[in-house]
């Protein structure tokens, strides 16, 4: 809402908004160190499933996790970010949201 955004969402979709001229469509997921991949691969088809059916193929999908990525996952960042168009933010400490400094620099209106 800072960033002059309306946040929207469904019972498909946890949230979409348009900032300035573009579109971000969030997906949030509970994680832990166990379920940590299987949640991403959800999440990820789920994201893709919903700019398919919601017309929105341009909007910019963003991957927001509990927790970050586990020490043996810490390539998933880059590789969501560059290989699937896919930004991984998570919960830094239960107040603000952190991710990688080039998805920050990509997304100034979250942090």
């Amino acid at each position: 809402r800072s960033a002059g955004a309306i946040p929207k969402r469904n019972r498909f979709v946890d949230l979409v908004a348009t900032v300035g001229e573009r579109d971000y469509m969030f997906e949030m997921k509970s994680t832990t160190e166990g379920n940590y991949q299987s949640q991403v691969r959800y999440g990820v088809s789920q994201l893709c499933e919903y700019r398919y059916l919601h017309r929105l193929h341009s909007a910019k999908l963003v991957l927001v996790t509990e927790n970050p990525p586990p020490r043996p996952l810490r390539w998933i960042a880059d590789y969501l970010a560059g290989d699937m168009k896919i930004l991984l933010v998570w919960d830094g400490d239960g107040r603000t949201l952190d991710c990688p400094a080039n998805i920050k620099t990509e997304m100034t209106f979250l942090f």
